[in-house]
């Protein structure tokens, strides 16, 4: 009896993909961190704070947990065709206790959310937390049965947990004259690492749901989802995965010439070694690919490409 709740807990941490949340956690800390060593030349801190910075990780995390959830909620069938090994609703948890959970976590992320953007003066900002639940419950029930409209919510929610950061520090530093006007000239640096992280995600991670999607054909076809694998065809899917990979592939590459006109040599070298060489990979396995394995193995290596490159804000905030 004793290893029951420890066997819950372990259960509870698979149903909220425990990996994908501490990857929420770790890129929000690294896009702050990347911001106080700006705030840092001219001796100031983050007009956040260790507090209400937590607060808005936790609203974050939370709704990405819950995002999760309902899910699963939703997808019992297809999953259970898919990868019934990971199943988890009516086994490990009732639907009515996973629904549960949902609403507890919304709740928190709802709450918490409010709080930081009360403390930035825009609670028009706390509203992002609601709408993003609104539509992981239309994502769930109804968006990823269409083509595109699924994977295009799903990239975009990704890329936000890069923007949320600077978003809420950007107004709670404007009511801030003396600071505001002390980090001026650094404005516009912060916001193209930003802009250009929250582009890469939203990039990696499109392709990377066009990809799951192929992997997962069968299972969403039996279960009546029109995807764009199931509508357009596997190959036409691949295809737009590569695309999109293309586009990625330019744009890294236009940030690299950036950093050797720049100087930035060892952010140059990180960025090569780590996201420029594994992107063109993934980007030419995608064209050959044809079996499920070869969609799984595609879309880890993205998953990889994608924490390398959050990880570079380490040398970014070290060598800046």
């Amino acid at each position: 009896m004793k290893d029951i709740p420890l066997l819950w807990l372990m259960a509870f941490m698979r149903l909220i993909r425990w990996p994908n949340v501490i990857m929420v956690i770790v890129t929000q800390w690294l896009i702050y961190r990347m911001i106080a060593a700006f705030y840092l030349k001219m001796g100031l801190s983050p007009a956040l704070g260790t507090l209400m910075f937590s607060l808005l990780v936790l609203a974050t995390a939370s709704v990405a947990a819950a995002g999760y959830i309902i899910n699963d909620i939703f997808d019992v069938e297809t999953d259970t065709i898919n990868k019934p090994e990971k199943v988890l609703i009516g086994r490990e948890f009732s639907r009515e206790l996973a629904m549960r959970l949902f609403i507890l976590l919304s709740g928190v992320s709802i709450v918490s959310g409010f709080i930081v953007a009360f403390y930035a003066h825009t609670w028009r900002m706390g509203l992002l937390y609601p709408l993003a639940v609104m539509m992981l419950w239309l994502y769930a029930e109804r968006m990823k049965q269409t083509v595109l409209t699924g994977n295009l919510a799903v990239s975009l929610m990704s890329s936000f947990v890069i923007l949320l950061v600077w978003i809420f520090e950007f107004f709670a530093v404007l009511h801030n004259n003396s600071q505001f006007e002390m980090i001026t000239p650094f404005l516009k640096s912060i916001s193209m690492v930003v802009l250009a992280y929250t582009l890469f995600a939203f990039l990696l991670s499109l392709a990377r749901e066009i990809i799951k999607d192929a992997e997962d054909v069968e299972g969403d076809r039996l279960a009546g989802c029109v995807t764009l694998a199931v509508k357009h065809g596997i190959a036409n899917s691949v295809k737009s995965a590569f695309i999109i990979l293309i586009i990625t592939f330019i744009l890294v590459a236009y940030s690299a010439y950036l950093l050797a006109v720049g100087d930035r040599f060892w952010l140059l070298t990180y960025f090569i070694i780590f996201t420029a060489f594994p992107l063109m990979y993934a980007t030419i396995k995608t064209i050959l690919a044809k079996t499920n394995n070869d969609f799984h193995h595609l879309s880890l290596m993205i998953k990889l490409i994608m924490a390398g490159g959050i990880a570079g804000l380490v040398p970014v905030t070290v060598l800046l």
